[in-house]
Formats: structure tokens, C-alpha cells, sequence
């Protein structure tokens, strides 16, 4: 891709500030804006797509705590409607248009550009240009390695959430973060549901590839524990707020990890996305080390996360187990972390 950018640079502009189309698709019922932009280094930002360049995507979040902003297309992992899960990195970059019967249309080629109304893209040595209005999603080949300047996640309102570095500012005054993507971002107090200093000596479980993800088997749909989604594939939501990060589960369910000896912090609570169900049946949440039980708790619908601490003795295989006897069944495990010491980590955050 990044050849093409640069052969092609001279020929598109390298700003071209635009709304995009109103599509003849309705935006995915499952996402909380139009579309969600994923970036290299794990930032994901709801929003909308207005244009950019040759070599930049400009993008409009949903927040209005974050301010419209353009990004370097090699530092864009994904633009995608509504919220669906990321499968490896394509070998070229790739679109893939909507269609009503909803499998959707894949061409395989190399960004162009990101114009006004659409992109452009080649395709076996044939330029097209599709508009914002048909396409689904894109995905771009990952070029270089991320800096991942900052050391601070940061989880807006909304749910989306980026890496940055904290500039050392007063608590009261609004906080000023160093991003890679977007420059400086300006935060109110007001719009940050939590901030977590990243720190190599953890362990979160929310990034981790677990050793065994099951889950219960209903003919032909297997409802596998979900990386940073629901079960029914929404943002981790509970109470009404949502959560960012963790694992949505349906009980029966289990995830696996070989994790490190410490604390592990986390959350546990309904999504909200069983809040009209007539039947929600308590979850019991069951935490083992190796063979040992350590931790069980019966998780009720109330309307809050609940954030606990458990000890960890020793490394070794960890298991969360959730079950139930009725339905509703929807349990979301949020922001795991084992810190190697007894320091509050996110789920005590002063911000949450």
C-alpha cells in the first residue's frame, strides 16, 4: 500500500475535508455510531469517516469530547459499520461492500485513497471507486510496527477508547493526552469513565489470547465467550455504561489463561443488553487455579458492576466458569488485570 500511496500522492489532494453519504444501508443496529474506526496500536473511536487524502483518513468521533481528527492510514488497522470482530491481517488490503442479502461483496487490492464520498481503490490493475454508502468495511495491511506512544488507556463515556500519555497537569484542570494517531487530545474530567496506566509488569487478561474459550453449543451456534463485545456482539455494556474492556459471556461458558502469580482486579455484572428480558437468571462465576477453587460468587441482575480483588498465590492456569439454570444468562467479565502487587488496579481506578 504504501508504495501505491506514494505514487498516487500527486494526484489526490492530501486533505479533502467531506461528509460522508448518506447510504442507502442503514447504519448496523448493533453499533453505537455509523461506524468504528480501529487503529494499530488497539485505539477504537466510534464515529464517522470525512474524507482525508492519499494517505490519511479524516475521521469524525461520536464523543464529542474528541475532536475531528486525521490519522495516517498506516497507523489504520480497520473502518468498520457496527461493531464486528477483527479476524488476522490481510495479506492486501481489502473492502467489502454491503449487499442486501448481507454476506457483503470482497475485493481484494490497495487502498488509493480516502476521497470525498468514498474510496478509492485498485483492484487487479483496475482503479474503482466505491462510495461510503456501500461499503461495510475495510481493512488495510499492517505496514510497520506501532510506536504505541503513551502509557495511559483511556475509556471515554461512549464506550471507545485510546492510548495516550498523561501530560502532568493539576487534578481539577481538564487533562491534556499525547496520542500518536491524534496529537494532543483535551479531556474534561466529566468525559473519562476510567484511565488505566499501562504497566509491563501486569497482566490483562482483556488482551490476552486465552489457552481455551468455550461456550455453550445450540445447534448449529456455538456462543463463544466475546472479546471486548457482548454476546449479541455490542460494546461490554452494564448498567448502562459502558465498559470498554473484557470478555461478554453466556453461561455456560469458560475462558482459560496461564497467568502470572499477583492479584487479579475485575469486574463482573449483566449487559445491559438483557435489561427488557422478562426472565434473568442468576450466573455463578467460579475462579480456579489450576484445580483449586479460589473465588465464587453469585452474580444477580442489579443494575452496577461490581469490582472484586482475589489473591493469586502462585503462576499457573487460571479459569473463569460461568453457569446458570435459566436464561438471560448474558455476563460480562470486565477489564481482568493481575497486577504483581496488592496497588489498586482498574476495576478501583479514581475514575470509573
Amino acid at each position: 500500500m504504501a508504495l501505491m500511496l506514494s505514487l498516487l500522492s500527486l494526484l489526490l489532494p492530501l486533505s479533502v475535508p467531506c461528509l460522508a453519504q448518506e447510504g442507502v444501508f442503514p447504519a448496523h443496529p448493533l453499533s453505537p455510531g455509523p461506524w468504528t474506526l480501529h487503529l494499530t496500536d488497539g485505539t477504537r473511536l466510534f464515529g464517522s469517516p470525512q474524507g482525508g487524502g492519499a494517505d490519511a483518513l479524516q475521521f469524525q468521533p461520536t464523543s464529542s469530547a474528541v475532536s475531528p481528527f486525521s490519522v495516517n492510514l498506516l497507523s489504520v488497522r480497520a473502518l468498520t459499520r457496527g461493531f464486528p470482530l477483527l479476524g488476522p491481517s490481510p495479506s492486501q488490503d481489502r473492502v467489502r461492500l454491503q449487499t442486501p442479502d448481507g454476506i457483503g461483496d470482497l475485493h481484494e487490492g490497495w487502498l488509493l485513497g480516502c476521497m470525498e464520498g468514498g474510496l478509492s481503490f485498485e483492484e487487479n490493475g483496475t482503479t474503482h471507486f466505491f462510495t461510503w454508502s456501500r461499503i461495510q468495511s475495510l481493512e488495510l495491511l499492517p505496514e510497520e510496527t506501532p510506536t504505541q506512544l503513551g502509557t495511559d488507556w483511556v475509556l471515554l463515556q461512549d464506550g471507545s477508547f485510546f492510548r495516550g500519555k498523561r501530560q502532568p497537569q493539576k487534578k481539577e484542570e481538564p487533562w491534556t493526552f499525547q496520542t500518536e494517531a491524534m496529537g494532543e487530545v483535551i479531556l474534561n474530567p466529566a468525559n473519562l469513565l476510567r484511565v488505566r496506566q499501562e504497566n509491563p509488569l501486569e497482566q490483562s487478561l482483556a488482551w490476552e489470547i486465552p489457552l481455551l474459550r468455550k461456550g455453550p453449543r445450540r445447534e448449529a451456534l456455538i456462543r463463544e465467550p466475546q472479546r471486548m463485545r457482548s454476546v449479541e456482539g455490542r460494546p461490554l455494556t452494564v448498567g448502562g455504561v459502558a465498559q470498554g474492556w473484557g470478555w461478554g459471556m453466556l453461561a455456560p461458558s469458560t475462558l482459560k489463561f496461564s497467568s502470572i502469580a499477583g492479584t487479579l482486579h475485575f469486574g463482573l455484572g449483566f449487559d445491559s443488553e438483557t435489561q427488557s428480558y422478562l426472565r434473568r437468571a442468576p450466573v455463578t462465576a467460579q475462579l480456579f487455579l489450576e484445580e483449586a477453587l479460589l473465588w465464587e460468587k453469585i452474580i444477580f441482575p442489579a443494575q452496577e458492576a461490581t469490582w472484586y480483588s482475589v489473591p493469586l498465590l502462585k503462576p499457573g492456569v487460571l479459569t473463569l466458569t460461568v453457569s446458570s439454570d435459566g436464561p438471560g444468562a448474558h455476563v460480562d467479565w470486565l477489564d481482568p488485570v493481575i497486577s504483581p502487587s496488592s496497588l489498586a488496579s482498574v476495576g478501583e481506578a479514581a475514575l470509573r
